[in-house]
């Protein structure tokens, strides 16, 4: 029980302010695979271990997400890439699909994964495929051996999404080498925005390119993280505050999330610059709230001239 002379001397109303939105869903990458057998159900498991992975299927590629450092892996075993109406029923939320090697054009044609808008990659064999693929908007096609298929992508998408920030993963160590050793090959798959493993003598084998839509793989994670917390951050303000429609309240609300935007991402080096702008719109419950921002970017190559002077 409250003291009641501090109760009547100053009354304190307590306003618990509204819980951070979760963003641990963009780090999350479902794998699309065929199913281990036609009794294994057509529905999607965590699984945390590649014992768990290969109870529901004989796809090999969606355990190297665990290996490139994801701790767990969504995996959906079906016939089909059809799969719009499971997406809408899930449990589980996801910004990334991965579709197994397995899935053939055929399969493709047919497929339907509902309002998905995330992330989207698919390991090719034919380069000019993979270009086309890797030319929309959040498409990473990955270019790959037959016999690898998406081993290699799945590890880079583990080690993507399972580090501690965001990381574009330049040169790390992979696993397998998709034969790309020559360097005319390595600037076509460079100038096509197409993502591969270059192998070389001395290096063996490293992420030569990662990219989603010829951006930097980062950048829709990055883009999709800022738009939730920017969400959840004007939701928090006007709980707590309570503001009325003025002016003075759209600036006051611009600076929170400009802060936020600032200490996370800029002050940071995840985006070279960002930009919120609250106004009102002369509609009483309605303000225009604008967010721009830098493209995350990623330095990938050098070019440069050796010139011997004189002596």
């Amino acid at each position: 029980m409250r003291d009641t002379l501090l109760q009547y001397v100053f009354k304190i109303n307590v306003h618990t302010p509204s819980a951070s939105p979760d963003t641990s869903y963009i780090r999350n990458i479902l794998a699309v695979v065929k199913p281990l057998s036609e009794d294994t159900p057509a529905q999607i498991t965590r699984c945390i271990s590649e014992a768990e992975i290969s109870a529901l299927t004989n796809n090999q590629e969606a355990a190297q997400m665990i290996k490139g450092g994801k701790s767990y892996v969504y995996v959906l075993p079906t016939q089909t890439l059809d799969i719009a109406d499971i997406l809408d029923k899930a449990d589980y939320r996801f910004f990334t699909i991965f579709a197994g090697s397995e899935f053939d054009d055929e399969d493709w044609a047919g497929k339907n994964f509902g309002s998905f808008d995330g992330v989207l990659a698919r390991a090719f064999s034919d380069r000019e495929q993979a270009k086309e693929f890797s030319a929309v908007k959040n498409q990473c096609g990955f270019f790959a051996n037959k016999d690898n298929g998406g081993k290699n992508a799945a590890f880079a998408f583990g080690a993507l999404l399972g580090g501690a920030k965001w990381s574009n993963c330049q040169y790390i160590d992979m696993p397998l080498s998709d034969g790309v050793k020559d360097i005319g090959t390595a600037e076509s798959l460079f100038e096509d925005r197409v993502s591969f493993v270059l192998t070389s003598p001395e290096y063996a084998n490293c992420l030569a390119f990662f990219a989603a839509g010829k951006q930097a793989i980062t950048a829709p994670y990055i883009t999709e993280e800022i738009r939730t917390r920017q969400q959840g951050k004007a939701l928090n303000w006007i709980r707590t505050n309570n503001p009325d429609y003025t002016l003075v309240n759209a600036k006051l609300l611009e600076k929170c999330l400009q802060k936020e935007l600032d200490d996370n991402y800029v002050n940071t080096g995840l985006v070279e610059s960002a930009k919120i702008s609250v106004v009102l719109s002369g509609d009483n419950f309605l303000a225009t709230g604008n967010i721009a921002i830098a493209e995350p970017k990623a330095l990938w190559r050098l070019q440069g001239n050796l010139t011997q002077e004189a002596n």
